[in-house]
């Protein structure tokens, strides 16, 4: 696992932030592609600029409260009206709704999150605890219950960044709900450390012939609750050149957290 995060990310965000504050150019970014869909929060990805995109997601949540009950727990985005190319939108899990929004420039494929929480009420509201925060595009989430009772949620994301080659993170971010609000929880155990996140990155700046979308860098396996198999994690090893070794370094739930249990083999590579 990786410490390190692109600088070509940290300029996309800084960009983004800029544009967002209400300064719309006639650029490409203003260019959208007019898609008309069932779906509101799809409706406004496909008909608005990349810049604006998470704003006016945030304003239409916060405004229709209503939209969460008329909702499917699950939903993705069509990147185009004429394919199939899609992303996990939004997905349900227990107390919690997780909106992933995408945002793609010419060198990156990340996005930014929205979460709302079910109060004691049964109503669920918005928490802004992370929006600052770029956690990547959404793979999954999952929801997990202790021996004491206490549910804690796993957010798997990926960034794709693309200059002079490409490199792919994924992530795995924990959380649980205190007192209405989302907390960062340090679930994967080691002998000497915990983690509340897991940074998994390989490719590099060099051309892979490769199709990242089939590298899965995480493995998250037996989160249905059942009681033959216990929930593992399984993590990519990474070697000099930034690319999998074939080994992955497996994390298995011990009915309270993640306790590391060593190496196993892991293809990463579903190709194969």
């Amino acid at each position: 696992m990786k410490q390190t995060f692109s600088q070509l990310l940290i300029a996309v965000i800084v960009m983004s932030t800029m544009v967002a504050c209400g300064n719309k150019g006639n650029n490409d970014a203003d260019i959208v592609d007019e898609c008309y869909v069932d779906n509101p929060i799809d409706s406004i990805l496909h008909n608005t600029d990349v810049f604006n995109r998470f704003d006016a997601v945030y304003n239409y949540l916060s405004s229709h409260p209503e939209f969460l009950s008329k909702s499917d727990s699950i939903v993705y985005h069509y990147y185009a009206c004429d394919d199939n190319d899609r992303a996990l939108l939004w997905k349900e899990c227990g107390d919690i709704r997780v909106y992933s929004i995408p945002w793609e420039s010419i060198h990156s494929a990340l996005g930014y999150n929205i979460v709302q929480i079910k109060g004691t009420d049964g109503k669920y509201r918005l928490d802004t605890t992370f929006l600052n925060e770029c956690m990547g595009r959404m793979d999954n989430l999952f929801k997990i219950t202790s021996r004491t009772g206490k549910t804690y949620y796993l957010l798997k994301t990926n960034i794709m960044s693309m200059h002079q080659g490409t490199t792919k993170l994924e992530y795995v971010n924990v959380f649980s709900i205190e007192n209405g609000r989302l907390v960062k929880e340090s679930l994967f155990h080691t002998k000497t450390k915990q983690y509340d996140v897991i940074e998994v990155e390989c490719g590099g700046q060099r051309y892979l012939p490769l199709d990242y979308s089939y590298v899965s860098l995480i493995c998250m396996e037996n989160f249905e609750e059942d009681e033959d198999y216990a929930p593992v994690v399984v993590i990519a090893e990474i070697n000099e050149n930034d690319w999998p070794t074939g080994y992955g370094l497996k994390y298995q739930w011990n009915g309270d957290w993640f306790e590391y249990v060593g190496k196993c083999h892991y293809d990463s590579d579903d190709m194969i």
